[in-house]
């Protein structure tokens, strides 16, 4: 059977890439819409009035006395003020040792810092709005080649931070699969990939209902991946007992030579299945990067959840908001209708015919300003001329 080249593999894994999106997607559509609309409704001014789309109340009045939002700052404060911090002791119950204080130092330099503190408040803050946020890892190589995990955020994560529908666990910690979304301008997409969207067919642009295209952005997803390899290890035995391992693919003739010359034998192989996790970026259309083979043995996408719950079989979250939008928005519109009938006049006004108001209708209309002290209007005659009763 011939080997399959890049392009075909890449076309393989992007398919399966979608159909994975597409689960995810779906369902959790519902849930993560109602997210957003909770963090709108506290966020953006005139959000609160979003329900009205058939616009009944076009035209009226539409305050928005916002009680929510008092109850979700103070929330925030609480944790501000109380932040949660770990701590790094020896396994064996000792006492802490100086690998311990170490850890505890770099956890501080990684999570206490302004990107840091940044990433964790904003998930905390979706959390408590939405009922969903999110934050990634990232590894960064210092000065001295030393590396260090960068925390940063997760912007609008219901509507760009996807998992493994199969996975249960809170943490996502057994997921199989995730999702980044990266919305970009078609411009700023096009100079960073060289490649116009708009040449996408049809069918790729809105691929399972979800718009990887749309008029002025294009979607850019990173996808992570967890893979099981297998990892064969060559095994060189010298003088002393060492023993010294290379990768299979890592070894050359050089080091073939160099570990001869010092006594070293070659013995029986190792085989070890090892746990890795591969990165790619794709759009709607195809692979754009990768794989590229990360860090660690855990997709480095962290979730943060207000509520959580899994009811039948499917994943439910939501915040401090949802509860309260619908008594948020019945005390709006008893407010706006108490402004609307004290904006409203308490004069009562007169009915004429034209014929009684003709050639007067300016001191009618200027008396609630000159405070006139009479008013004329003109009387109206019979068929026999007769002057007829102001009352009739």
């Amino acid at each position: 059977m011939p080997r399959k080249s890049k392009e075909q593999r890449l076309a393989e894994v992007h398919e399966i890439a979608l159909q994975q999106f597409e689960d995810s997607y779906n369902a959790t559509a519902d849930v993560r819409e109602r997210a957003l609309m909770c963090r709108r409704f506290v966020n953006v001014p005139g959000a609160q009035w979003d329900w009205d789309e058939d616009g009944d109340f076009s035209g009226r009045m539409k305050f928005e006395i916002d009680q929510i939002s008092l109850a979700v700052e103070r929330i925030r404060n609480e944790r501000r003020g109380n932040q949660i911090t770990a701590a790094f002791v020896p396994s064996d119950g000792s006492e802490a040792d100086a690998l311990a204080d170490a850890c505890a130092a770099r956890f501080r330099a990684d999570t206490l810092n302004p990107r840091g503190k940044l990433a964790r408040n904003m998930a905390f803050d979706s959390a408590v709005e939405g009922g969903f946020g999110g934050l990634r890892l990232r590894g960064e190589v210092e000065k001295g080649d030393y590396q260090r995990i960068c925390l940063e955020p997760v912007h609008d994560a219901e509507s760009c931070l996807f998992f493994d529908v199969n996975a249960k666990e809170q943490d996502k910690s057994d997921a199989g699969h995730a999702f980044l979304i990266t919305p970009w301008t078609r411009r700023a997409y096009e100079a960073e990939y060289g490649a116009d969207a708009a040449s996408w067919p049809d069918h790729l642009r809105g691929r399972f209902g979800y718009d990887w295209f749309g008029v002025d952005t294009v979607r850019v997803a990173e996808y992570f991946l967890k893979e099981d390899k297998t990892e064969t290890y060559r095994v060189f035995l010298g003088y002393g007992d060492e023993i010294v391992e290379y990768l299979d693919d890592e070894i050359d003739d050089q080091d073939l030579a160099d570990l001869e010359a010092q006594g070293f034998v070659e013995q029986e192989p190792r085989v070890e299945k090892i746990k890795r996790v591969v990165k790619y970026v794709m759009n709607g259309a195809k692979i754009l990067e990768g794989p590229e083979v990360i860090p660690g043995t855990e997709i480095p996408l962290i979730p943060e959840y207000g509520h959580y719950a899994i009811i039948d079989g499917k994943e439910h979250f939501w915040g401090r908001v949802q509860k309260s939008v619908d008594s948020q928005i019945l005390h709006n519109i008893q407010v706006s209708k108490i402004g609307e009938t004290a904006a409203a006049s308490s004069v009562e006004k007169p009915i004429f015919t034209p014929e009684q108001i003709a050639g007067h209708e300016a001191s009618w209309q200027e008396d609630h300003r000159q405070g006139n002290a009479f008013l004329l209007i003109n009387a109206l005659t019979g068929g026999n001329s007769q002057i007829l009763p102001i009352n009739q």
